[in-house]
């Protein structure tokens, strides 16, 4: 038998964050949700949602810290209408069910880039949302995310100018062909007039991008800053504006914050 369970703002919070991100574990839950408490109690209302029938779970090989088999999230249809009635959402918007084991990676490190860019704001005292394209169809996002279907994620923030900044984020999974995929999705996010953040798998294919993306800046007459690049890992490391970008000309830059 399921236990019931009363849901406060936090559970909410906890819903929302896996309507931007389809899947979480516990560890990122904890650190996007539970930052006042310590992990352990965190971990605990997690089961208590799970057990009460409000979020859908599975064990997937990555291992946790301490040994523990490590439990990914997701929202189930009782967790999608409660957030629904609480943050106005259209029901249909919000997306359900395990996600498929080959895009399992890539939402855990799109989560992680999140986790990365909330603790630089957070360091650097910027106001700034970090929207999934998971979440460009929710009724509370602004038309600036609405607009950027082929980013995977976008960075808002208001930098110490005072000036509001948007930024397109690609996260690179070392999979994406040139004429397939990499051309349309540049040319598509070009069109927004934003700067366009691509984050690599590593030191080599940004290199690599850097050169499938040099064509399409120069026919479009537009800055080699227009773009830049970086490493998944250092980011994680260092920090988002601890680390130099590159242009696509290879120029170490930084990010306009």
């Amino acid at each position: 038998m399921k236990k019931r369970s009363i849901l406060g703002p936090r559970d909410i919070s906890i819903f929302y964050m896996l309507q931007l991100h389809p899947a979480l574990n516990s560890k990122q839950i904890a650190e996007l949700c539970f930052d006042d408490v310590s992990y352990e109690t965190a971990r605990k209302r997690l089961r208590h949602l799970h057990q009460s029938g409000y979020m859908g779970a599975k064990t997937i090989e990555r291992k946790e810290e301490k040994g523990r088999p490590e439990r990914v999230y997701f929202l189930n249809a009782k967790a999608a209408q409660a957030l629904a009635n609480s943050k106005n959402i259209p029901e249909k918007a919000i997306t359900i069910g395990a996600p498929n084991v080959k895009h399992q990676e890539y939402l855990l490190r799109l989560a992680q880039l999140h986790l990365a860019w909330q603790q630089t704001a957070k360091k650097e005292k910027l106001l700034s949302t970090f929207t999934t394209k998971r979440a460009i169809q929710s009724d509370d996002l602004d038309h600036s995310s609405k607009a950027m279907p082929h980013a995977d994620a976008t960075i808002t923030f208001t930098n110490k100018g005072a000036e509001k900044q948007t930024i397109s984020v690609v996260l690179e999974t070392g999979n994406l062909r040139p004429t397939r995929h990499w051309i349309p999705k540049i040319t598509a996010l070009l069109k927004t007039n934003l700067p366009i953040l691509v984050v690599t798998t590593n030191r080599d294919r940004l290199d690599t991008l850097r050169k499938w993306t040099w064509p399409m800046l120069e026919q479009a007459g537009l800055s080699h800053e227009r773009c830049m690049f970086m490493v998944y890992e250092e980011i994680l490391r260092y920090g988002f504006l601890a680390i130099s970008a590159y242009s696509t000309a290879g120029n170490a830059m930084k990010i306009p914050a």
